[in-house]
C-alpha cells in the first residue's frame, strides 16, 4: 500500500485517495479527493460572490449615469428656458 501526502490537509493518505493528473511525476493530484471536493466548492462560492459583486458594481454605474443624464438634462431645459424669458424681456423692452 503505497501513501502520498495531501498537500492541503497535510495528512498522509492512501494513493487510491487521490484523483489521476498525467502532468505530475507521480501521476497523481496534489490534493486528496476529499479536499479537491472543498476547494472546488469554495472556489465555486467565490466566483459567485465576484459574480455578484461585479453585477452590482455595473448596475451601481449604469444608475449614476442615468442619474447623471437626467441632471444634465433638466439643467439644460432650465438654462433654455432663463434664456427663453431674457428674451422675451428683450423683446417686450424694444417694443
Amino acid at each position: 500500500m503505497e501513501t502520498k501526502k495531501c498537500f492541503n490537509c497535510k495528512k498522509s493518505k492512501d494513493v487510491t485517495e487521490f484523483n489521476v493528473d498525467k502532468q505530475k511525476r507521480d501521476g497523481l493530484r496534489s490534493y486528496c479527493v476529499v479536499c479537491s471536493r472543498m476547494i472546488a466548492k469554495e472556489t465555486k462560492v467565490d466566483r459567485a460572490k465576484r459574480y455578484a459583486k461585479k453585477a452590482y458594481a455595473k448596475m451601481y454605474r449604469e444608475e449614476q449615469r442615468r442619474k447623471k443624464q437626467i441632471e444634465t438634462e433638466r439643467e439644460e431645459r432650465l438654462l433654455k428656458s432663463k434664456q427663453e424669458r431674457e428674451r422675451n424681456l428683450l423683446a417686450r423692452a424694444t417694443q
